[in-house]
């Protein structure tokens, strides 16, 4: 969430307390109206941030004849997530966390695979979704930020040259220019400081990784977030009619998940 409900409140509190008289009866009102002003500021925000899960909601939605931002979504989501050579379970997650976002029953749901299925070709071109979505109204706008935002957070799963290049030119079909995406891309992937690799473990950093954990965390935390993953993602979880593709790739995350627990144990002693 990339505002606080209390922010806001905090911030017109303070303000009062500074500004208002030394009158005790003054400050009690000015306290009042800025922590009101700070309520409104952050269901003004609530409302800002809404707006994209709002627009999701909507592709689904859409008339036959309104313009195919599911499908230039998901055909892009594809293409970013396999321009860095292998598309991930976490790429997958992020793309099966969209559809239910945007609330696709089964049907919606496999034509979004289907989609993000094709985008993964090479040969598969993207331009006349583009231009479709290029041709809408105002309206589009908002849209189309929406499906750049949703690249930008693909793209920052597994950050690479090749994802970020392929990230900018889906973003210029959309009518975005170079530094628009690279200050949407900048809010999702902060670059991490380089850091003494003379003693580094890459494989024990991966798995971190893969548990969604810090080194920080303590090996009760870790395997808190092991049984967590393995609940959430195992191939139990799957509709019955789960393509043999799916299944494979659930498979693979449990694989994934028991080699990163016990590398972490394995390091702890």
């Amino acid at each position: 969430m990339l505002y606080n409900n209390w922010f806001g409140k905090a911030v017109g509190a303070t303000c009062a307390w500074i500004w208002a008289p030394n009158d005790a009866i003054w400050l009690a009102v000015a306290l009042i109206v800025g922590i009101v002003l700070g309520h409104i500021y952050d269901l003004w925000a609530s409302h800002m941030h809404d707006g994209e899960a709002a627009n999701l909601a909507q592709f689904a939605r859409a008339e036959d004849n309104a313009p195919p931002y599911a499908d230039f979504l998901f055909a892009a989501l594809g293409r970013v997530a396999k321009a860095g050579g292998r598309v991930t379970p976490a790429h997958i997650d992020y793309a099966d966390r969209l559809m239910r976002q945007m609330g696709l029953d089964i049907r919606g749901m496999d034509a979004a695979r289907r989609w993000f299925r094709q985008g993964k070709q090479k040969d598969f071109s993207l331009q006349e979704l583009s231009r479709q979505c290029l041709a809408a109204n105002d309206q589009g706008s908002a849209s189309r930020l929406t499906i750049l935002r949703c690249l930008c957070a693909m793209a920052a799963i597994e950050p690479n040259d090749n994802a970020v290049g392929t990230l900018k030119s889906l973003g210029g079909l959309l009518g975005f220019a170079p530094s628009r995406i690279a200050g949407e891309y900048g809010t999702y992937h902060q670059p991490q400081q380089p850091a003494d690799t003379s003693g580094a473990d890459t494989d024990l950093d991966a798995a971190y990784r893969c548990l969604e954990l810090t080194h920080e965390a303590s090996l009760a935390e870790v395997k808190q977030a092991y049984r967590k993953l393995v609940s959430r993602h195992h191939p139990d979880k799957l509709p019955r009619d789960a393509s043999a593709e799916r299944q494979q790739q659930a498979q693979q995350r449990m694989v994934a998940l028991r080699e990163a627990l016990e590398r972490i144990e394995k390091a702890r002693g």
